[in-house]
């Protein structure tokens, strides 16, 4: 029997954390449209802030309002640089021709990408991002907040005629122990780090089309595999990437591009002195560490082969990966 992928995702998130989302949705909705920025952006950086409290916090109904809106008024004096990357990206990528109220869809017939709308067809194409425009992604836009000096490849979908992507993915080699080892564990064969490339930021520009970031994903998937075929000494046979349901995000994108679930790990989430989010690679000892227990995240893995492909369909199990095996790294 193989492992139901959206039903392990849906029971990675948290009832109480998207009871207080949905209660603050009107909230966020209100401080989206001042800040002219997406809904949706916003709401994941809110639940980024939210295991920084209590449970006691949390779990009090009547506190759900109060919390979000403290949320947001930390949330409005750090989104500063933010506003000023987004509005420029979207200036040099296009998304605002496309329709706001309408549902869009991605067409590909032999490689040739187009965005059907009802006014006019917009031709799209597979690139590699210049590097200082994907480290901005990373660094101003991308929830996290954080350059990855590791990133070997920036890639993103291109709408015709404009120089930045509507959007967007970075790829590192593997450099965690706990990242091959479980999914050796899960498919019953040795793997090296060299053959895992990861997947480490994603970011798309609203309105997109509902299937435009699983056609990254599997254009990327493409891409290396055509390098590895060509590479006689690099073999690259995974990609692998992190899908974290504690933040909103239901998996549908990765799915759709073929990725496979293989394994969870902890997430630590930790903060400074004003209770803002640090990522793992820029923490130090300074930091305070959550308050609230939180779900795993999952570990997915997109199959590079027809053997990788097969031995990991055909596996029944998923690797839960310790918390001790998380901190080794």
């Amino acid at each position: 029997m193989t492992i139901n992928a959206k039903q392990l995702i849906y029971s990675l998130q948290d009832e109480h954390i998207e009871h207080l989302i949905q209660a603050g949705k009107p909230h966020i909705a209100e401080a989206a449209g001042k800040l002219g920025i997406d809904e949706n952006y916003l709401a994941v950086n809110a639940r980024v802030y939210l295991p920084y409290y209590t449970s006691e916090q949390i779990h009090n109904k009547q506190n759900s309002i109060p919390l979000v809106k403290e949320i947001l008024a930390k949330l409005k004096n750090n989104i500063g640089d933010f506003q000023d990357s987004y509005h420029q990206h979207r200036k040099l990528n296009g998304v605002d021709q496309l329709p706001k109220n309408e549902t869009l869809k991605l067409k590909d017939s032999g490689g040739m990408m187009q965005i059907s709308a009802s006014v006019k067809n917009i031709k799209v194409s597979f690139g590699i991002v210049p590097d200082d425009i994907g480290f901005n992604i990373q660094d101003k836009l991308h929830y996290i907040h954080n350059k990855r000096n590791d990133t070997i490849y920036h890639f993103g979908l291109f709408i015709e005629d404009y120089p930045n992507p509507i959007c967007y993915c970075s790829i590192s080699k593997c450099d965690r122990n706990y990242q091959s080892n479980s999914l050796a564990q899960t498919i019953d064969t040795p793997i090296t780090q060299d053959s895992i490339l990861v997947a480490t930021r994603a970011f798309g520009f609203s309105p997109l089309p509902s299937n435009m970031m699983s056609k990254l994903f599997d254009n990327i998937a493409r891409y290396i595999k055509n390098e590895s075929q060509k590479n006689k000494t690099e073999k690259h046979n995974y990609i692998i990437t992190a899908l974290n349901p504690f933040l909103g995000f239901n998996g549908a994108s990765f799915l759709g591009a073929s990725f496979v679930p293989y394994a969870t790990s902890p997430m630590e989430y930790k903060y400074n002195q004003n209770g803002e989010y640090l990522t793992r690679k820029t923490s130090s000892e300074s930091v305070i560490k959550q308050s609230y227990t939180t779900p795993p995240i999952l570990w997915l893995a997109r199959p590079m082969t027809d053997f990788t492909r097969k031995k990991l369909e055909n596996a029944d199990k998923y690797y839960q990966i310790s918390k001790d095996e998380y901190q080794r790294g």
